[in-house]
C-alpha cells in the first residue's frame, strides 16, 4: 500500500493505507507518536 498524503514532512501528522477489497477495505492510520490503528470495514458498492 502507498501513503496518500505527499509531504515528505510527517511529524505530527496522520499517514494512512487504505486497501478495498471485493468484501472488506483494510484501513490502517499511523498516529503521529508511530503507534498504528487498524480497520477492517465492510466493502459497499452504493451504485
Amino acid at each position: 500500500m502507498t501513503p496518500i498524503h505527499t509531504s515528505t514532512d510527517t511529524a505530527g501528522r496522520w499517514e494512512f493505507w487504505i486497501d478495498r477489497g471485493g468484501t472488506f477495505t483494510d484501513v490502517i492510520g499511523q498516529r503521529p507518536d508511530g503507534t498504528l490503528a487498524t480497520a477492517k470495514l465492510l466493502s459497499e458498492n452504493p451504485g
